[in-house]
């Protein structure tokens, strides 16, 4: 079993700890096992007798990519502090690492970037440095994205990295581009079809996102955030009914912690709608969740535009006021007026 064998790796290196390929075999063992800090070791020794080995940098991005950072320190300081280990001394105090010639793989992105720079075909190295900095560092994902692009434009994986690091960092026309350029390329792809339309409805382009998100939902009937895109656009083309439908819908695949952003928006899509019962209902729901002020001004109007009884509408229009949302002052500067209008309103029906 894997335990047996890991453990004769690890005798195998105890005899001979100069032999390579037990070490190395010893370092798949542990980062497979999520024995992350074992691996790094060996992996920094691998490398410190041959630093050349473009190999050896790629397995230490990957156990890197997978360790907090705070367990990173933390090892860098176990090592500084284990003078009698077989493994490498590091100069904490520059923030380098001596047998690295000052470049200072504390992160993996540094250790795929030598991998890659060693072997050019590594390809791998590049996309597992692009993956990790989309998680960490945007701006240079988008950086690295772009090179690896220029490099290799008909690369599938990079174009869909280019892809998803536009659209986190909103740039959804670059998203519209680099969509063009995939589709000339590949067949369609449903990951880049969702991520499409979602940037053309950010673009108001909303009849070509309905027709990409529709794509979408025949093959993923079960993605409340494809069904929570095509409410917001059929929202947007005046077609309410429809849009409620993909909105409840989304709330019931939600997850709890999606329900604060569905219920606005259905309460919103039922009031623009004129059914002012559902939007309340929908409106409440949705304040028990978020507690956003401005929830509390839709309430007031819904309120105000269903019964002749305004004193409910009263009282939300001034539990808003009172919370003096500046975010929202248009709203704010209405509910001041019309605070004043149904008071005196109320005072000449007394």
């Amino acid at each position: 079993n894997t335990d047996k064998a890991q453990n004769f790796l690890k005798k195998a290196v105890e005899l001979d700890s100069a032999n390579v390929i037990y070490r190395n075999h010893l370092a798949e063992f542990q980062l497979n096992r999520n024995e992350y800090t074992a691996a790094y070791f060996n992996y920094r020794y691998l490398i410190e007798n041959d630093p050349e080995n473009s190999y050896y940098y790629k397995m230490l991005g990957k156990t890197l990519s997978k360790m907090p950072a705070s367990s990173v320190f933390q090892t860098i300081r176990l090592n500084e502090n284990n003078k009698k280990s077989n493994q490498s001394e590091l100069n904490l105090e520059e923030g380098k690492s001596e047998m690295f010639d000052n470049m200072h793989l504390l992160f993996a992105d540094q250790a795929f970037e030598k991998a890659y720079t060693l072997n050019n075909d590594d390809i791998e190295s590049r996309l597992l440095q692009n993956e990790y900095l989309l998680k960490s560092n945007l701006a240079s994902a988008d950086l690295t994205i772009r090179e690896s692009i220029a490099l290799f434009p008909t690369n599938r994986l990079f174009l869909m990295q280019g892809i998803k690091v536009a659209y986190r960092l909103k740039d959804y026309n670059d998203v519209l581009n680099k969509c063009d350029l995939f589709y000339n390329i590949h067949d369609s792809n449903l990951v880049v079809q969702q991520i499409h339309g979602m940037s053309c409805y950010q673009l108001k382009k909303y009849a070509k996102a309905d027709s990409l998100l529709n794509n979408v939902v025949r093959e993923e009937i079960n993605s409340e955030i494809v069904h929570y895109y095509l409410g917001l656009i059929n929202s947007e083309m005046e077609k309410y009914a429809k849009a409620a439908e993909y909105i409840e819908t989304a709330v019931r695949l939600a997850t709890s912690e999606n329900l604060g952003v569905y219920y606005p928006q259905l309460g919103y899509i039922y009031e623009r709608s004129s059914d002012y019962k559902e939007a309340i209902k929908n409106l409440k729901l949705a304040y028990s969740s978020t507690n956003e002020p401005v929830l509390l001004y839709h309430l007031a109007r819904n309120y105000d535009q269903l019964y002749e009884d305004k004193s409910t509408a009263l009282k939300y229009y001034m539990q808003f006021e009172a919370k003096k949302d500046s975010s929202n002052i248009e709203f704010l500067n209405y509910s001041t007026t019309r605070i004043q209008e149904l008071k005196a309103l109320e005072h000449f029906s007394k």
